[in-house]
């Protein structure tokens, strides 16, 4: 990381604190404020959901900012890197109502070879596609480690997840898999917010138009985006945090 951006980022969240004193309670717990103000929206907050499923969890930053958005909130956090996932432990170790969970989520169950990459974020049970390495190069190498894999209607079954359901997928070109696996879990949710690409960044995954269709199909509304990723080269979106709520 170079010392300018590093210290705009420092000055732009200061900013923030003085402006809503607030914030430092939430920063000084260990929550991404970039996070945690992408989420702290007044319709989020009246949908009063009891839990959240945090699929493709990394080390916690999403689960994190969810429970100071919403302290009373169940969290189920799923993440199949063990280095990953040990950080999340501890992350959430501390919180009431907070449960990690090493396995990665598709459409069966079984052991599986899943490509870690060195940037961590990149991960995937899909390979790199060009495209995602000649935009971030630094992502590229990868090795092939082996995880737990299930599905998510069958690991719902056996947790306490009550009603009104948050769902959070971040898995790095499997979605559709995921989506797969859960039909009945995902019919539950009140909200989804699932990360999908514009472009291939994985070989064979399905691309927004299919994920848009998923919901669509299912009573489900696209409402914009959380977030996105853009092609350093030409800054055209790849890839986009899409927000989809059920009617």
């Amino acid at each position: 990381m170079s010392t300018i951006p590093y210290i705009t980022q420092k000055l732009r969240a200061l900013a923030r604190v003085i402006e809503k004193p607030s914030l430092l309670r939430i920063r000084n717990q260990g929550v991404l404020l970039d996070v945690f103000e992408k989420i702290d929206l007044k319709w989020l907050h009246d949908a009063r959901f009891a839990t959240l499923l945090d699929i493709g969890a990394a080390v916690g930053e999403f689960s994190l900012a969810a429970k100071a958005a919403w302290p009373d909130i169940k969290i189920f956090a799923f993440e199949p890197i063990p280095a990953s996932f040990a950080q999340l432990q501890q992350n959430l170790s501390k919180l009431p109502g907070c449960e990690a969970i090493n396995v990665a989520l598709g459409e069966k169950r079984g052991e599986v070879s899943f490509e870690q990459s060195t940037a961590t974020d990149s991960s995937s049970l899909l390979k790199m596609a060009d495209t995602h390495k000649k935009a971030f190069p630094h992502s590229a190498k990868t090795q092939t480690i082996t995880v737990q894999l299930e599905r998510l209607d069958d690991i719902s079954a056996r947790l306490n997840v009550i009603d009104p359901v948050f769902i959070k997928i971040d898995v790095q070109g499997y979605e559709s898999k995921v989506l797969e696996g859960g039909e009945q879990t995902i019919g539950r949710a009140k909200v989804v917010i699932v990360e999908t690409s514009f472009e291939p960044l994985y070989e064979g995954q399905d691309l927004f138009p299919q994920i848009y269709q998923y919901f669509s199909d299912r009573g489900f509304a696209f409402r914009g985006v959380l977030d996105q990723i853009r092609q350093p080269s030409d800054d055209r979106v790849l890839q986009v945090d899409a927000i989809f709520v059920r009617n």
